[in-house]
């Protein structure tokens, strides 16, 4: 990073949240459409989009088996002990 980009973080990490998150939404509006899809988590398969999609709905309408977490870990670390005994 830049002299001046490091001095300019170090300015606006000293503002408030709430200018900050205005100042964050500016500068990823003023990215290209490519680097957005670059630095974004969000995948580009719509296959992939449509089951996310799915599967949320489902969700929320109470259609979707759900699982402890608890449970799922500990069939999760039951497995890897089995799997380290053998």
């Amino acid at each position: 990073m830049s002299e001046t980009a490091t001095k300019l973080l170090e300015q606006m990490l000293q503002l408030p949240e709430s200018e900050r998150v205005l100042l964050a939404a500016q500068v990823w509006e003023s990215l290209s459409e490519a680097a957005r899809l670059e630095l974004s988590d969000e995948p580009e398969d719509p296959e992939f989009e449509a089951e996310i999609a799915r599967r949320s709905d489902s969700m929320h309408d109470g259609t979707a088996e759900l699982f402890d977490p608890a449970e799922v870990f500990a069939e999760a670390r039951a497995r890897l002990r089995r799997k380290r005994e053998q």
